[in-house]
């Protein structure tokens, strides 16, 4: 797997990985999704979804929670699963800095000609 993958064991050896296809379609699905807490179980699900859709296009959100009630069951740790979701985020498509680079902000304060927010309309 890439730099931007995080494995998880769920009820194999998965890796989760946000493409820029994953991403969207999160978004196309709940448009407020990347505003939503990380500890509700629907977003939970939903994120795994599409975090591990690269490995398995057939895989649905039931499924998911199929595997998500097994991984419970076996006495696996929502709070740790989470936190994987949220490395394999921050490694997303759209990060093109790695955690230990400082943040560089290139005449900060004055936007760049090529700076876009996602979601914003030019």
């Amino acid at each position: 797997m890439t730099s931007r993958s995080v494995p998880v064991k769920l009820d194999r050896l998965r890796h989760l990985k946000f493409s820029f296809n994953a991403l969207a379609d999160l978004q196309d699905i709940d448009p407020k999704i990347f505003t939503k807490n990380l500890g509700d179980l629907a977003v939970i699900r939903r994120y795994l979804w599409a975090g591990m859709k690269h490995e398995d296009n057939a895989l649905t959100e039931q499924k998911v929670g199929e595997i998500l009630e097994d991984y419970v069951e076996q006495d696996g740790d929502l709070i740790d699963l989470s936190s994987k979701i949220g490395d394999a985020i921050e490694g997303a498509v759209f990060s093109k800095r790695s955690k230990t680079e400082p943040s560089q902000k290139p005449n900060e304060g004055a936007p760049s000609k090529n700076s876009a927010k996602i979601g914003s309309k030019r």
